[in-house]
């Protein structure tokens, strides 16, 4: 125990000093100072609770049950032991990152699909597009939350609490794993479909932290695990998810025939449980520490995938493999091709450039517009090589090497379409 903690207390001088210097973190090493500094402050905050509780109570009358405690102190006490829960696991990551330790969760086999279903309704392909876009998100007025506007209308995120603390931690995860969330939902989609099929959404599954990387094609120790910083990053993925609102509208016909528009809030996943457990394994085996949840689909997101009503499409599952930071131009046209499909009247499809980037959230730079065009390039090529959408191509204009010649990058992108056939499927409705 000795030589943890002095391990301990040395690894978190050497982060302080690279934050002071302002050097870049490592996920597992951001996760540890903000754990460590949540549960310092959550302690100092039950201990003044308790003790202004302790001092109210006065000598009191001898004998009989010990009073209740109050429901605002048992509040701050609960979160102090909450904070204590995540720094365990944040100074865990942090000691044993890059060890390969910990076969985190059962060996079940889960193979990337060749292809998923995704919702292009305009409030969850709302949602995704804004999980990547940290800038998006405002908190809201009363605090309880941040708010993002998107074309499908606002997306609220819960926050955990009360205050601007609460709100500052919410934006820091958009800000952090925003991008990986939305990669997660539609794993956990997919996922759900292929064990549930038809039934009712309502219906929980079990899946580990594991399960979503192995699912997502991520490469294993060679112990068979995965490394804690990538599990806990899962989690947040799913803290996230379980947090987020999206508006839903809904027309009825009433008996007397007359129609009325219902407006309501709905959510991409209902999540009942997400907690870390710790097993015995026998033979002397080292303990190892699972991160598992339960959860269910949210109503609206399961009729748009395959319910009454759908409105999804099917794309290559490769978009579930790449990566969320390096590889995020290439997510976020694979959704928008995804969400163009499903407006198009037709088969053979060819859309502006800048119509896609919009559809994506993206807005085409004043500067350096000739590496952002060719990073764009690049995604589409990926996309075109990994048949996340069949046929796919850009199309410049005519004389566009002179136009490039000339430094008209503008005039380029304002003639530059895209073609593609409806990915690997037609729309469901």
């Amino acid at each position: 125990m000795e030589d943890r903690e002095a391990r301990l207390r040395t690894a978190l001088a050497v982060l302080r000093e690279k934050r002071l210097l302002g050097r870049s973190l490592k996920p597992a090493e951001e996760e540890a100072l903000f754990s460590l500094d949540a549960v310092e402050r959550c302690e100092d905050d039950a201990r003044r609770a308790f003790g202004a509780y302790y001092l109210a109570l006065g000598d009191g009358p001898a004998g009989g049950d010990p009073p209740e405690l109050p429901a605002d102190v048992a509040l701050r006490m609960a979160r102090w032991a909450d904070a204590r829960r995540r720094w365990e696991l944040a100074s865990d990551a942090l000691l044993e990152k890059g060890t390969g330790k910990g076969r985190s969760g059962p060996r079940t086999v889960w193979v990337t699909p060749e292809s998923i279903r995704l919702p292009v309704a305009a409030p969850a392909h709302g949602a995704l597009t804004a999980l990547f876009s940290s800038a998006r998100w405002q908190p809201d007025p009363g605090g309880a939350g941040i708010s993002a506007t998107t074309s499908g209308g606002a997306v609220h995120l819960e926050a955990d609490g009360e205050g601007d603390a609460a709100v500052g931690a919410a934006l820091r995860e958009v800000a952090r794993h925003g991008a990986s969330a939305a990669q997660t939902f539609l794993a956990l989609a997919a996922l759900w479909r292929e064990t549930m099929g038809d039934a009712p959404h309502e219906t929980y599954m079990t899946v580990y932290a594991s399960d979503l990387l192995r699912y997502q094609g991520r490469k294993a120790t060679p112990r068979g695990g995965f490394h804690k910083e990538d599990l806990l990053a899962k989690g947040r993925d799913v803290w996230l998810l379980g947090r987020v609102r999206l508006p839903v509208t809904r027309v009825r016909t009433d008996a007397d025939g007359s129609v009325r528009t219902e407006s309501q809030l709905g959510r991409l996943i209902s999540l009942e449980s997400l907690e870390s457990v710790t097993t015995s394994p026998a033979g002397g085996e080292p303990a190892e520490s699972l991160l598992r949840f339960r959860f269910h689909l949210g109503g609206e997101v399961a009729r748009w995938l395959g319910g009454d009503n759908a409105r999804s499409v099917a794309a290559g599952g490769a978009l579930l493999t790449y990566h969320p930071t390096r590889q995020k131009y290439q997510i976020l046209l694979g959704l928008a091709l995804a969400h163009a499909a499903a407006e198009a009247g037709e088969v053979d499809i060819e859309i502006p450039l800048l119509d896609l980037l919009g559809r994506a959230g993206l807005r085409f730079p004043d500067v350096r517009m000739l590496a952002f065009l060719t990073m764009i390039e690049d995604a589409v090529a990926e996309l075109a090589r990994d048949r996340v959408v069949a046929d796919l191509r850009i199309v410049k204009p005519a004389g566009w090497p002179d136009l490039m010649a000339e430094r008209r990058t503008r005039d380029i992108v304002d003639g530059t379409t895209v073609r593609f056939r409806r990915p690997l499927g037609a729309i469901t409705s």
